[in-house]
């Protein structure tokens, strides 16, 4: 018998600034990286090998088969469970954010499952505490990367992070304008229907979104954005805060 202790999302519905936000984004998915997900991948490689030692080759034992012969080696985030295609890790991390109004989140943490009936899941590098964004231009963004489900300004209140498995598939690539004029680079991912089940999330909370939509003049003289963005390490693939500052601009 293998015991798999359930990983908690880290609850950030509290943080009270952007950097606070970005901050704790970044201790969560290192969290999950660096710690439990070495305790996972042992608990699946225990998993795989008790059911690749099942004497019975009955047709659900042998899928279960094959299932073990991929979650031995490749990460899951879901229990080992009877399905054709689990949510595996891909190869590189990829680090996303899914939208919700504050109702589906508490639903999404109570079930512990990101999937609303055959609904697709729609996610984005956007990240949730970029307050130089509107949500006018979010909504817009995302309405136009997904128009099979409108999304309202409820909608953009509150966010879960995740990383994408296998089965998030990418959308397209987009250049929002934030609130200084310049373009703001981003990608969108969808996870298509599918059987409830359950899925790693990694931190949950509130959006730092502006919800004006005026264009602020940058300032005369450079100074920290203060803007986080998360950057990826070429090599590490570990994601760490980066101030940017605006150009100085007559």
């Amino acid at each position: 018998m293998h015991f798999l202790p359930r990983f908690y999302p880290r609850n950030l519905t509290q943080a009270w600034n952007q950097i606070n936000l970005c901050e704790e984004i970044r201790f969560a998915f290192i969290t999950y990286s660096q710690v439990y997900g070495k305790t996972l991948m042992e608990y699946q490689k225990g998993w795989a090998r008790d059911v690749l030692e099942l004497e019975e080759n009955s047709p659900p034992v042998n899928i279960l088969k094959q299932l073990a012969q991929i979650l031995k080696d490749q990460l899951c985030y879901h229990r080992p469970m009877f399905v054709s295609q689990p949510d595996l890790a891909r190869e590189r991390e990829q680090h996303v954010f899914v939208y919700l109004s504050r109702e589906k989140m508490q639903k999404v943490l109570r079930e512990q499952s990101i999937t609303f009936g055959m609904e697709a899941v729609v996610a984005t590098t956007i990240q949730p505490y970029r307050c130089d964004l509107s949500v006018k231009a979010l909504l817009h963004a995302h309405n136009l990367a997904w128009p099979l489900r409108r999304m309202v300004k409820s909608d953009l209140e509150c966010f879960i992070a995740i990383f994408a498995s296998t089965l998030f598939v990418h959308l397209l690539e987009a250049k929002l304008t934030n609130l200084y004029g310049r373009e703001a680079p981003c990608a969108f991912f969808v996870r298509l229907g599918t059987e409830n089940r359950r899925y790693d999330v990694i931190a949950c909370g509130l959006t730092k979104f502006d919800e004006s939509d005026c264009v602020v003049p940058p300032p005369a003289a450079a100074q920290p954005d203060l803007n986080l963005r998360l950057s990826v390490q070429s090599e590490e693939d570990v994601m760490k805060p980066e101030i940017v500052y605006p150009k100085n601009e007559a």
